[in-house]
């Protein structure tokens, strides 16, 4: 009985009926598309609108530019991988194998890519790039990659469920297929003219969707009306330039190489090769760097950075409880005041800190090299592997350094599991021993350059053997969800501040019972800020506004003059306070940029008047921090003057680095 039951099993079964398999396409079409649909209202509020949504179909114009073009798009899509999927069965498309695979395993595929790729663009938010996600990921996409599926712990699991029920299935569907077809599947005459037809729809569908407002934008959230930009892009792209007419960064002008966007705007010459503002005609020389004349008796100098510290806490409370006492105590003791990164994203912050530079290449006349030749001794102590993102390098720091001790060097004392170079944090604490062990009982006839990097208020905001100083219930990471309440993830947030400014107070202490506080110039700072869902967004590095490019400086000096500065303003202050020079700020506009500072997506500046920003991607401006973009048409007459002020600065940036003007100053 049981092998006639078995036999039974694995007879063949006849062909399945052709509704199954137009039930079968049309799953394929259905799902996928309802899915995108959903996330993309979800993420992006394409259709509803809502907090932080910029592009939105609003208007009934919009929708009658957009829904034929989707659906024809995700039509042919749809025709496209069934009939690979025809291809790859070949013989046996008749069978239940085939349903089962067109119908349930090829669509579940597609639902995987879409949720993953939402997922990605949750955590990295609206600017997301492949050059922004290297940026956040120190330069590696792989580290990138590995920090965001850190906390997808559940995911991966039905993921791997998802699978080995697949296989399951494709089993049982395969014992009971029927027999191969005598005769491969073949389309229609009728069916190709249709599918031909549709491709060449989509042209003018797209081009017409392309004139009408957001709708331009909102396709692009959708992956198949991406795809379909980016081959007629390609496709016009006539001078082979990179730059197309159907692309979200349009070529200004199609049939002539030297003129595409980003391209590098050669000042003087009448041309304005980039399409931005006309001919750049404002050179300006590099930003000569203060030149260090040590007294005597030199003092020395530590530097502590404290990960994603925003702006904002100095005078905060949680609970009734001051969230940095010691950083308080410290800033009325000597002068604070706001400074904003060029980047919000940890490397390239580093880097323009300790060189002095937007976008360096090679330490010049970073504080490393320069402390070291003049007598210093220099000792690292950071809760960061400090190669990460090339910072050691570009700022000659592990050359110089001795200590040089980091998380890669204290790997085995890292807080939590997970080892990418991305997420490595040691706790402060760990810190402070490797002081202990390794300058505790160093002799003093050396001025020494210290550097800290206290890594706790980075994302997710707790460690195993954090105290609970402020906030006596913090979140786990696998709390922090989309739905998260916004106080209660600051009060997490600002439990980790609490837990660095602890730190700095016991480093405070170990300087002053060693008797070198008063020789001593401490400057703490952020590397950025940290958006806590204020804009919509959590984490840094994909928007350029206060919550996110904003942190505060405080040092033990007093009498600093200046209102704010860039991280790049930095590095010259120090010398200048180190050569007992009057302590100034320049107050000069700061540059910030989202992605490379040749190919951004958004670029910045910062001054006394306020905050400008511009995406070139889509050619529009917004004004101090307002939501709102504006065409250049729009703008009056003082924002035509910020405007301008912007591109100059960032076009002088790029042509002074195109020139690799030496910039580093004489000992």
């Amino acid at each position: 009985m049981a092998g006639n039951r078995t036999a039974n099993m694995r007879t063949p079964q006849r062909a399945v009926a052709p509704a199954w398999r137009g039930a079968a396409f049309i799953v394929l079409f259905a799902v996928p598309s309802f899915l995108e649909l959903g996330l993309a209202n979800r993420k992006f509020g394409v259709f509803t609108g809502g907090f932080g949504a910029s592009r939105t179909l609003d208007t009934p114009i919009e929708w009658a530019a957009f829904a034929p073009l989707l659906l024809l798009g995700n039509l042919l899509f749809a025709a496209a991988v069934a009939w690979i999927v025809v291809k790859l069965h070949r013989r046996r498309w008749n069978g239940l194998l085939f349903v089962f695979n067109l119908g349930l395993l090829v669509p579940g595929i597609l639902v995987a890519l879409i949720v993953a790729r939402y997922e990605v663009m949750r955590y990295i938010s609206d600017a997301m790039s492949f050059r922004v996600m290297r940026d956040l990921g120190g330069g590696s996409m792989t580290d990138a990659l590995l920090y965001i599926l850190a906390g997808q712990g559940l995911a991966i699991a039905l993921a791997a469920a998802a699978i080995v029920f697949a296989a399951w299935a494709m089993r049982w569907a395969a014992r009971r297929d029927a027999p191969a077809s005598r005769r491969l599947y073949r389309v229609s005459r009728r069916w190709r003219i249709a599918f031909a037809a549709g491709l060449v729809a989509l042209v003018p569908l797209m081009a017409i969707a392309d004139r009408i407002g957001d709708t331009r934008f909102v396709a692009e959230r959708f992956v198949t009306l991406a795809a379909v930009r980016g081959v007629l892009d390609l496709a016009t792209d006539f001078d082979r330039d990179g730059y197309g007419v159907f692309g979200l960064t349009r070529d200004p002008a199609p049939f002539d190489a030297a003129r595409y966007p980003f391209a590098l705007d050669i000042p003087d010459n009448g041309r304005d090769e980039d399409g931005i503002g006309g001919d750049f005609t404002a050179v300006v020389a590099p930003h000569p760097h203060a030149r260090l004349a040590l007294p005597a008796q030199p003092k020395n100098l530590v530097i502590v950075v404290i990960e994603s510290m925003r702006g904002d806490v100095l005078g905060m409370r949680v609970h009734g409880k001051v969230v940095a006492p010691n950083l308080e105590a410290l800033a009325r003791q000597g002068s604070h005041f706001p400074a904003y990164s060029h980047v919000g994203f940890t490397t390239a912050s580093l880097k323009s800190l300790f060189t002095g530079e937007i976008a360096p290449t090679h330490p010049g006349a970073s504080l490393f090299p320069l402390l070291k030749r003049t007598g210093y001794r220099v000792a690292v102590f950071s809760g960061q592997p400090e190669s990460f993102g090339g910072i050691a390098a570009v700022t000659g720091m592990r050359a110089a350094a001795d200590p040089m001790v980091d998380a890669h060097v204290l790997q085995d004392q890292r807080a939590g599991a997970f080892a990418a170079e991305g997420s490595l944090l040691v706790d402060e604490k760990r810190l402070l021993a490797a002081y202990d062990a390794r300058l505790g009982k160093a002799p003093t006839d050396r001025p020494l350059f210290a550097y800290f990097n206290f890594q706790s208020p980075h994302f997710p905001y707790w460690h195993d053997g954090m105290e609970n100083l402020v906030e006596p219930s913090p979140l786990s990471r696998s709390a922090i969800t989309d739905g998260t309440d916004r106080a209660t993830l600051a009060r997490t947030y600002y439990n980790a501040v609490a837990w660095s400014d602890a730190a700095l107070g016991a480093l405070i202490t170990r300087l002053k019972a060693s008797g070198q506080w008063d020789n001593t110039v401490l400057l703490v700072v952020g590397d950025h800020g940290e958006s806590l869902l204020d804009d919509g967004f959590l984490g840094h590095g994909h928007m350029l506004n206060d919550s996110q490019t904003r942190t505060v400086a405080v040092t033990n000096v007093r009498g600093v003059e200046g209102k704010f500065a860039g991280l790049w303003d930095l590095r010259d202050l120090l010398v200048d306070i180190l050569s007992n020079r009057p302590p100034r700020l320049p107050e000069r506009p700061v540059l910030q940029h989202i992605g490379d500072l040749d190919t951004p997506a958004r670029i910045g500046l910062v001054d006394a008047s306020g905050r400008i920003g511009y995406n070139p991607e889509r050619g529009t401006w917004s004004f101090d921090g307002g939501h709102s973009e504006l065409t250049d048409d729009a703008l009056n007459r003082t924002q035509k003057r910020r405007a301008r002020a912007l591109i100059d600065l960032w076009s002088n940036a790029r042509w002074q680095a195109h020139r690799k003007t030496p910039t580093s100053a004489p000992d």
